[in-house]
């Protein structure tokens, strides 16, 4: 009678190494999920209301939500930004928010609302000009740079009337 071998491999140790892999499999397609959703083109999202007019002389206000944990948004805070800055100089206020800070968070929030952006299509980097939302590092440096050319040559567009925003605007503009 032949008698059988117990493997040294157990199977909580099949079913440890199984859950792992798992586990690494949701987090990366986790990962391409936030990817794809950037890459998306939501770039004119209807609001709720017509922008407070506020600008003038030419001026594009803006808004730059980001996390300083994104490498996405470093890319457009290190690369897109500088760009824009040679290109438009003082034509061009942009306002960068951190979603991760306390008084960020209330502030996205009440951005993302006015936008009436759905909690799936909140990510960053997102920047907003006027009526029109730019997601990612495909939207920001293209679409975004085109309106906000337009914006300037149409004699500035104003910050919408988001809670809370011209008051962090004002506080940002005694920091500089």
């Amino acid at each position: 009678m032949t008698k059988l071998r117990r493997s040294p491999v157990s199977t909580v140790s099949i079913v440890v190494l199984l859950l792992a892999v798992l586990f690494i499999a949701g987090v990366f397609l986790f990962s391409k999920l936030l990817q794809d959703k950037q890459d998306e083109a939501p770039v004119a999202l209807p609001i709720a209301s017509p922008v407070q007019e506020i600008a003038a002389d030419g001026v594009v206000y803006g808004i730059l939500l980001y996390s300083p944990t994104c490498p996405h948004c470093q890319e457009v805070i290190t690369q897109v930004w500088p760009q824009f800055r040679n290109e438009f100089g003082d034509h061009l206020e942009l306002l960068f928010i951190d979603t991760t800070s306390s008084s960020g968070q209330t502030l996205t929030t009440n951005i993302y609302d006015y936008y009436a952006i759905p909690p799936e299509a909140r990510v960053v980097p997102m920047m907003m000009i006027g009526d029109a939302v730019f997601v990612g590092t495909d939207q920001i440096p293209t679409t975004g740079h085109e309106t906000i050319r337009a914006g300037i040559a149409a004699g500035g567009v104003p910050l919408p009337p988001v809670p809370g925003l011209a008051e962090a605007y004002e506080q940002a503009s005694q920091i500089e």
